[in-house]
């Protein structure tokens, strides 16, 4: 093989693994991660409109508009929420989180599909760049939550920077690996051949060595010159933020004595329960997933109420009557927006 043919063969390889590796990239990985990101933006609003249901149904039945404005306001505190407002079936603004939109008319075709749709909806809004969510209230009533969809696309911007800088790595990784894999099989043939040539030259082997033998050789002894040995690089430790927030959330649990528990993780998903907390707060015939959030788990209100005050005071005992049982809800981690997950104790 000449050192020509050589080089070509070792960056076809190199491209032929950069090309799989960007086609995972493109086609599945960061698509994924763009679907994930979008999931967990429509959880936060499915669960900032979960803890508020039961009151904004019951302020729009009421046509109590103070009750009303105090879930509203209740709900545009969730991060990334731009406005939260409540609708009449003309358009009329009843309650908004901005005083000024109060009495306005929305007549923009959002709206309109919103007042339209007789169960929840989902639309993408272009200006500004977000997602509304609008669900029907009784009193022919519409809420509408608005939610922005710039710091998922910036995280997505982010994935796929990264992805490409992972690209370029496995790129140089896959050139350096074909180059040194090959070189030191082409080294094994050339040094039998050396071998033979030393003996031709001590008259022990009549076989005879070509011109283009030798020129492989020259060319393999100016190679190995011109070239340094590769580094060694370490490879990068995974992460252990996922260990550790198992480790805090298992260490609380050896102090704990109570008999019903279960255990969220910062995502607000079910982690584990036994069968005590099951009977009290989840819901009947659960598929046996250990992911559900608590809003498809939980069957009690007043346990998604307690998570949701325990998440806002993190490293504090919340407390309240569940079923006519003691409950409390701990929440671990520095801040709210540094959580390690959530654990309910019950009886």
């Amino acid at each position: 093989m000449k050192r020509s043919n050589f080089l070509k063969f070792v960056l076809f390889v190199a491209l032929l693994v950069a090309a799989v590796t960007g086609g995972i990239y493109l086609f599945h990985f960061i698509p994924a991660q763009e679907e994930l990101l979008r999931l967990n933006l429509f959880d936060r609003v499915k669960t900032a409109y979960m803890l508020s249901e039961k009151n904004l149904f019951k302020g729009a039945e009421l046509r109590d508009d103070l009750m009303l404005l105090k879930q509203i306001e209740s709900i545009s505190k969730v991060d990334d929420i731009i406005s939260a407002f409540i609708l009449d079936e003309t358009g009329k603004v009843i309650t908004h989180n901005k005083t000024a939109e109060w009495g306005k008319t929305y007549a923009d075709p959002y709206s309109k599909k919103a007042l339209a749709s007789k169960r929840i909806f989902r639309q993408k809004v272009n200006e500004p760049d977000a997602y509304l969510f609008s669900m029907p209230l009784p009193s022919s009533s519409t809420l509408c939550i608005a939610i922005s969809n710039t710091k998922m696309e910036r995280t997505a911007g982010t994935t796929a920077g990264n992805a490409a800088l992972t690209g370029l790595i496995i790129f140089i990784l896959s050139v350096a690996a074909a180059a040194l894999f090959f070189r030191a099989a082409y080294l094994k043939r050339m040094d039998s051949l050396v071998s033979d040539i030393k003996a031709v030259a001590l008259g022990g082997v009549s076989a005879k060595v070509t011109n283009d033998e030798m020129g492989k050789i020259a060319e393999l002894v100016n190679e190995i010159a011109s070239k340094q040995e590769p580094a060694n690089p370490r490879p990068s430790a995974a992460s252990t933020e996922t260990r550790e927030n198992h480790a805090l959330i298992i260490k609380e649990l050896a102090d704990i004595r109570a008999e019903g528990i279960a255990v969220i993780d910062a995502d607000n998903k079910v982690i584990a329960a036994n069968q005590k907390a099951k009977e009290l707060i989840f819901k009947k015939d659960l598929p046996p997933d250990s992911d559900l959030h608590i809003l498809d788990a939980f069957a009690s209100s007043d346990a998604l109420e307690l998570v949701k005050r325990s998440t806002e005071n993190p490293g504090q005992t919340v407390e309240d009557t569940i079923n006519g049982v003691q409950a409390k809800a701990k929440s671990l981690g520095p801040s709210k927006e540094r959580l390690s997950g959530t654990i309910i104790t019950l009886g």
